[in-house]
């Protein structure tokens, strides 16, 4: 059944929700359109009855004046009504139904229209324990079973930055160029032709959820991200020649049947494209405009059957209450969150800021503000970014702790380091070279000895 938009098409509703976000307007229109198909009334016309019936100088239809008493007028009617609506749906929970009626009161709040007592809600919290969060071995199962090329990386970004879906679904290849900036000239095509284990991003954002707060967010990405990265954005690039290709074999061809073909290929190009601008998530769920939060979020719960049906009655699918799979992007950005946390203590980096000694750092890369500081005072902490910087040296001494694929990551490591060797003992070999030339050249000056080998005939 299609909803009531009340959000654009009644006024007073519009001029409450026009500042709000996608998800409460989407909240708001459930409301009204449930509370419409109960009394028939629209937002704007339930205002003007709120206001009448409180306005102690209204008359009543014998022009007598009139002051209807809070538990006899019809806005408290329609809450207890809605409330008894929400209640006998037995798939609301206790914290949906307490939305959805403070969602209804807002909009009579701003008017000043006054509203019977708020139920009393006793709603308990779930916390998520240690044991509920998924393991890297889980991880590492959920990649080697995915079956879209953006899986993997999709999968590892919570993880390893701590980022809300809502935040990685404005990521950008922009996004990425500009987190590496420290490693290319600026373009796309050097920095695929470095060494991704070589690369940590760092990306500065105000999040999503909680932008007007002021929060700021300073994350970053392991080097085994950058290698998903490097890995995704070749395919990505492949497939878009191989479907330029296919659209020019072709072009030519004026058969019918090969008419929609070219339509798809040409909508497909577009979504393989890449730009600065090119949303760097897509998928086969996705359209040209890239993944959306929601089927981001699909991608996870597919998964998360996937995982219930390799791992068997072993795999914890769901948490005490019964509620949400245990593969998903928040329980992911969790063990991120925990992981740093635990292993703070393990590394010792050397802080010369002051003000930085004093900063929840994993407050500072899950987007929350530090609860000991203010964010005018974050900020005046955190530097700018450079190789040597704090949050990078900190964040660098954690990579390990949040390698999924911890083996690569250090046989990478040992082949850099070996690498380095080779190149210092070649430095060290061309520096003993020229200092034993050198010291030939000064004792043949010396003693004259060219002069006494030519004489020779040598």
């Amino acid at each position: 059944m299609k909803r009531n938009n009340f959000c654009q098409t009644d006024k007073l509703l519009h001029q409450r929700v026009k500042d709000l976000s996608k998800s409460s307007q989407k909240e708001y229109n459930y409301v009204f359109d449930d509370i419409y198909h109960l009394t028939g009334r629209t937002p704007t016309e339930l205002v003007k009855i709120g206001l009448q019936e409180q306005d102690p100088y209204a008359t009543n239809e014998k022009g007598e004046k009139t002051y209807e008493y809070l538990p006899f007028r019809t806005i408290t009617s329609i809450h207890e009504e809605y409330e008894e609506y929400l209640r006998k749906n037995s798939n609301i929970k206790e914290s949906t139904i307490k939305g959805r009626l403070l969602y209804f009161r807002s909009l009579f709040n701003k008017h000043r229209i006054e509203l019977p007592d708020m139920p009393i809600f006793h709603i308990k919290k779930p916390r998520t324990r240690l044991k509920e969060l998924p393991l890297d071995s889980e991880l590492k199962l959920a990649i080697e079973l995915s079956t879209e090329p953006v899986q993997p990386l999709l999968f590892l970004t919570p993880r390893v930055t701590g980022l809300r879906l809502s935040d990685i679904e404005t990521f950008t290849y922009n996004t990425v160029l500009e987190a590496t900036k420290l490693y290319h000239d600026g373009t796309l095509e050097d920095l695929l032709n470095k060494n991704p284990y070589e690369i940590i991003p760092r990306f500065e954002l105000d999040p999503v959820k909680t932008e007007k707060q002021g929060n700021l967010c300073i994350t970053f990405a392991t080097p085994e991200w950058t290698y998903y990265f490097f890995r995704y954005t070749k395919w990505r690039q492949r497939k878009y020649e191989e479907a330029v290709d296919e659209l020019e074999r072709l072009k030519h061809d004026v058969r019918a049947k090969n008419k929609h073909r070219k339509n798809r290929i040409e909508k497909r190009i577009q979504k393989l494209k890449i730009t600065p601008e090119s949303p760097l998530f897509i998928s086969n769920l996705s359209r040209v405009t890239g993944l959306t939060k929601g089927s981001m979020g699909r991608l996870f719960y597919d998964m998360n059957e996937k995982l219930m049906y390799e791992l068997g009655p072993d795999y914890n699918y769901k948490n005490e209450d019964n509620n949400y799979g245990r593969f998903r992007a928040h329980n992911l950005r969790k063990l991120f969150s925990t992981t740093c946390r635990v292993n703070m203590v393990k590394i010792n980096v050397e802080n010369r800021n002051d003000k930085f000694r004093e900063l929840d750092i994993v407050s500072l890369f899950t987007g929350h503000t530090p609860p000991n500081m203010s964010n005018s005072e974050v900020y005046d902490a955190v530097e700018e970014d450079s190789f040597d910087s704090e949050l990078r040296q900190v964040y660098t001494a954690l990579v390990p702790f949040n390698t999924i694929y911890r083996e690569q990551y250090d046989l990478e490591q040992e082949r850099q380091r070996a690498l380095e060797l080779q190149k210092e003992n070649e430095r060290i070999k061309k520096d003993i070279d020229s200092a034993v030339n050198q010291k030939i050249s000064e004792v043949f000056n010396e003693y004259g000895i060219e002069e006494i080998l030519k004489k020779h005939g040598l």
